[in-house]
């Protein structure tokens, strides 16, 4: 149970703004505590930041915290309240600690030393608008390269859909359409005609020069690439690949 004297009733209606020199990481967690408050279901806001939770209890707080309490997406209330509680850090209160593990995450702020961040992940501003934190988050899901800059509109789509292993084949195009497209290849026998047998594993096709590395490994390889000119030639293996098995342009 918290103590009633760390303890602070934030009227939302109101506040007093200073302009610091720099985006300090006091006015990042007084950021976090705005968010918090901009919760319409909140009641009660915990903070392990004593600097912080000593602001927003003098009413003095910095641009960004004041910015993001003046765009509220719900109405305000007059004389609504909010209780803004002061926590000691680490304590092992659950909402806390997954607070502070998603802004280490966004700020890349961590001391431990067998996490390693690429050296275009090593900066110091913070991510602090939206359009910063979605492509923040997009970059982190990204698995494979996108396509070369060079590449055609029509290169660059094929190699998004050889990545996705939704490049036309026989194999799925048996599914949709049984009687025009067999699921075996035309120059196999008992093999499945997939994508990654007529691109990279088929032996036999007339048109496709051998791979030196026919398998698994090879192909995902090749796939992971980021050089444009071996995104060109699988591109352009594929195509061959596809026409030779009956499937046009």
């Amino acid at each position: 149970t918290a103590n009633t004297r760390q303890a602070s009733f934030i009227e939302v209606n109101r506040s007093t703004v200073y302009q610091p020199r720099t985006q300090t990481q006091l006015a990042l967690e007084e950021a976090g505590i705005a968010l918090a408050l901009r919760n319409p279901g909140s009641t009660f806001v915990l903070t392990d930041s004593k600097a912080a939770y000593r602001n927003f209890c003098k009413g003095y707080i910095g641009p960004i915290a004041h910015q993001i309490l003046t765009q509220l997406s719900s109405p305000r209330s007059e004389g609504e309240w909010k209780q803004l509680i002061w926590i000691p850090g680490h304590c092992g209160v659950r909402g806390n600690e997954l607070a502070h593990a998603s802004a280490r995450e966004l700020l890349f702020r961590t001391s431990d030393p067998g996490i390693s961040h690429p050296p275009s992940a090593m900066r110091m501003d913070p991510l602090l608008t939206y359009a910063d934190i979605l492509e923040h988050q997009r970059l982190e899901r990204r698995k494979l390269p996108p396509p070369g800059p060079n590449l055609s509109k029509e290169s660059q789509v094929a190699w998004r859909r050889l990545q996705t292993l939704s490049y036309p084949n026989p194999y799925i195009l048996s599914k949709i359409d049984p009687d025009t497209y067999a699921s075996q290849c035309r120059f196999c026998a008992n093999k499945t005609a997939t994508l990654y047998h007529i691109v990279w594993e088929c032996p036999h096709n007339p048109p496709m020069q051998p791979r030196t590395q026919q398998n698994i490994i090879g192909w995902e390889a090749a796939l992971s690439s980021s050089d444009p000119k071996t995104q060109e030639a699988l591109v352009k293996r594929a195509r061959t690949a596809a026409r030779a098995n009956g499937i046009p342009d």
